[in-house]
């Protein structure tokens, strides 16, 4: 049975079966008030980690046919399920989805329903230092050489053919998706399930509610308090409440569990690129990274002619990059991958409001932006890269290779937002202790000062569990540097959707705190190594000083040099779903903090020491994927 916004489209429901497994139990004994609705599984948050967590359920016959799963989101859903963009035209949310990911988003049934035109596979980045250059590259691990072909009998056509076919192949490190297409998908698989599975108990969508409170019910069990937009209010007793409702989460408020972190003074600036197509699609399965000591900008592609930018810099330089007129801010991008870092901020200084006045002057007005002349400053701009391309010129020493040259910046593309790093003290709301026993009172049968009686403690003063539970931006936020945000929530939903699964076909009762156990000792420790290992390398290359700068640049130019340590850390980083690339039968693929958190682990700690390669070496002789794996645990 699916309802959307409490209109059924169809009415078929089953009764779901009141079981239960040793000592798992089911809160039942109290019924909820008359005007509260009862609901099993209701997830709050219909961005792209509650929808896929939600479609994953949908699709769980154990679990679809005998608990009823809602979905609460605050905006229209429509808009998602009606999203229909021009052909080249490209959202500014974009995501780099792992290949375990994908998988698992193709066990689901949520890929079949993506517009896969509007994918890009990614087998290749670049990385490098905005200040010494030092570079690494990173390759997508190569797949299993396939046998030649059987047939024929020789001249050009088979041999060309054999040659194809024994030339090596690589998977894919990632796959660029806008968001607004997985969220379409996993919402056109959750209407597929509704449709096709008519045992299902029942699915309902309540688009446009927003959670106004939520408090404790009958039985501990949480109840929302719900406000649509024409005003109508709804009450919802949920056996299991899962906060899919990102940073400020009202869930996690709920459920009294702290966050720890910091802001880092940086924003992020995103915005669709067109780029240059005289050579259609060169360089355009490769992600480019270039850290500045303000942050790294990322040049990631989205298809033959378009690319994504995500530009991490101070909030001045974002709020001016965000100012300036598009035929400026092309070739900006351009120089922001190839200019000297003293040049590029130099450039960009010359741009910002005139300093505050000194102290005793008489002059009032606040500091006034320069106008921009923006055919000038575009063509100052060419100039600077024109002059650094000359001076740089060597024919016997070859430029290293960068993005394709950006022509244009999709209108109202430009965009920000602040960055931080969060984490949550806990992923599931912890029981609340029962209230003290009443205090002791003075027995009547004895005049004993000392002789009391104590009143029996009801039943009722059992700690209740809170039946809550986070995933994605509501258990964490991390730095965008790795393009690891998404993933994470995505290993969350798949942790948390297998687990109920299996409690379903244990009968067990979803929402105890003992149930859910089991998914923080799978997520907490994993999302966490990938937290701390970003912060890591963001910090790593904020630094300037000689030493630090020698420090990182010595580590990436050795790492580089060692092709099997490189194709060990993709493979450990999910690039490639295990079985499917030569040995990677074993590691635990999307759990760790992809390629950049593996090597931030690695460098930081080559940092601290006076060998580096020396640190290096030994991972080379076959301790690297021990000394990885506990670089990124240890976080340091």
């Amino acid at each position: 049975m699916l309802v959307r916004s409490g209109r059924s489209i169809t009415a078929r429901a089953r009764p779901a079966a009141n079981r239960s497994l040793g000592w798992f139990s089911r809160s039942t004994s109290l019924a909820p008030a008359p005007d509260v609705e009862q609901h099993d599984v209701v997830v709050v948050g219909g961005g792209p980690a509650g929808l896929a967590l939600t479609a994953a359920l949908s699709q769980s016959d154990a679990l679809a046919q005998t608990h009823s799963i809602t979905l609460v989101e605050g905006g229209s859903l429509d808009q998602t399920r009606e999203w229909a963009p021009r052909e080249n035209e490209y959202s500014n949310r974009v995501s780099s989805i792992t290949a375990e990911n994908k998988h698992w988003l193709i066990q689901t049934g949520i890929w079949q329903h993506l517009d896969e035109a509007r994918t890009r596979p990614l087998s290749e980045l670049q990385v490098w230092d905005g200040l010494s250059n030092a570079r690494i590259e990173f390759q997508s691990p190569i797949l299993s050489t396939p046998a030649p072909p059987s047939n024929g009998s020789g001249g050009d056509d088979w041999d060309a053919a054999f040659a194809a076919a024994m030339r090596p192949r690589r998977a894919n490190m990632s796959t660029m998706v806008e968001n607004l297409n997985l969220q379409r998908a996993a919402l056109r698989r959750i209407d597929e399930c509704a449709r096709d599975r008519p045992g299902n108990k029942r699915i309902e969508l309540l688009d446009g509610n927003r959670v106004d409170a939520i408090e404790r019910g009958e039985g501990g069990w949480p109840v929302l308090n719900l406000r649509s937009k024409s005003g109508r209010t709804r009450r919802l007793r949920a056996r299991l409440l899962i906060g899919a409702d990102g940073a400020h989460s009202p869930v996690k408020a709920y459920s009294n569990i702290d966050s720890f972190g910091w802001a880092y003074d940086r924003h992020g600036v995103v915005a669709t690129l067109a780029v240059d197509s005289i050579v259609p699609g060169q360089g355009m399965n490769t992600g480019w990274q270039r850290f500045l000591p303000e942050g790294p900008i990322a040049f990631l592609p989205v298809s033959d002619t378009h690319a994504s930018l995500v530009w991490s810099t101070t909030p001045t330089y974002a709020a001016l990059i965000k100012s300036l007129p598009l035929e400026v801010l092309a070739p900006l991008v351009d120089a922001a991958f190839t200019l000297p870092h003293a040049q590029l901020t130099s450039f960009l200084d010359s741009l910002l409001p005139s300093p505050e006045p000194l102290a005793g002057s008489t002059t009032t007005s606040p500091p006034a932006a320069a106008p921009i002349d923006a055919p000038a400053l575009a063509n100052r701009l060419q100039g600077l890269l024109v002059a650094h391309s000359q001076a740089t010129y060597d024919p016997s020493n070859p430029a290293a290779p960068l993005p394709p040259s950006v022509v244009s910046v999709q209108p109202s593309s430009v965009a920000s937002f602040p960055l931080r790093l969060s984490h949550t003290s806990s992923y599931l709301g912890l029981p609340t202790p029962p209230p003290p026993p009443p205090a002791p009172s003075p027995s009547p049968s004895t005049s004993d000062e000392h002789a009391t009686v104590m009143a029996p403690v009801a039943a009722a003063n059992i700690a209740q569990d809170m039946r809550t539970v986070l995933v994605g931006d509501a258990a964490h936020t991390v730095h965008p540097l790795a393009g690891q945000g998404l993933n994470l929530g995505l290993a969350d939903s798949r942790s948390l959707s297998t687990l109920l699964t299996r409690l379903a076909l244990q009968g067990a009762d979803l929402g105890a705190y003992l149930s859910l156990k089991p998914y923080p000792k799978e997520r907490y420790l994993a999302n966490h190594a990938v937290l701390s290992a970003c912060d890591h390398l963001a910090s790593l290359y904020a630094r300037t000083d000689p030493v630090s700068i020698w420090a990182r640049s010595t580590g990436v130019e050795v790492l580089n040099e060692l092709g099997p340590v490189k194709d060990l850390i993709m493979r450990r980083a999910g690039s490639a779903d295990r079985g499917t690339a030569t040995a990677t039968a074993t590691g635990s693929g999307g759990h760790d903090a992809g390629a950049w958190g593996a090597v931030a682990s690695v460098l930081e700690r080559a940092g601290q020491v006076k060998d580096v390669a020396s640190v290096l070496g030994r991972a080379a002789i076959g301790q690297a994927g021990a000394r990885l794996s506990r670089l990124i645990v240890q976080g340091k």
